[in-house]
């Protein structure tokens, strides 16, 4: 099946896969700094998704200004 470059498929599907690659990548990554005791104690995984929301916000802004 092709589908139109900017179909609303595409783009649906292109947030769904952000959104679950984001969640793997801040998980993994969590329970990696968990096991190397480099996080604070008093900080959760929301503390952590935030962290890593920066830093992916501030990629696609990079991005999306050498376009």
């Amino acid at each position: 099946m092709e589908f139109d470059r900017h179909s609303t498929a595409e783009k649906v599907g292109e947030k769904i896969g952000f959104l679950t690659a984001y969640f793997f990548i801040t998980t993994g990554v969590f329970l990696i700094f968990m096991l190397l005791k480099k996080i604070p104690e008093s900080w959760g995984y929301l503390h952590f998704m935030g962290v890593i929301f920066v830093i992916a916000a501030i990629g696609i802004i990079i991005q999306r200004l050498l376009k």
